[in-house]
């Protein structure tokens, strides 16, 4: 039962914020999907915020991109 708990929890628990590209990486682009003024590189998918009910963080935690079939960022010259 406690494994099947461990499945159930949001994946926001796990993850710790965005800081910096890792050891080895440089950041080349950046999206704020789900902010309409801030995701430039989505070419199919709409913004969706998850209530306070639903998800208890900052609204920059909250917004997303979503689509019931898939979502389609493009980042070109990277």
């Amino acid at each position: 039962m406690t494994t099947l708990a461990l499945f159930l929890m949001p994946a926001l628990a796990w993850s710790a914020p965005f800081e910096r590209a890792p050891d080895g990486y440089t950041l080349v682009a950046e999206d704020d999907c789900g902010d309409p003024d801030a995701m430039p590189h989505v070419v199919r998918g709409k913004a969706y915020v998850f209530s306070r009910e639903t998800v208890t963080a900052p609204l920059q935690d909250r917004d997303i991109v979503f689509d019931n079939e898939f979502c389609l960022l493009r980042y070109e010259k990277l």
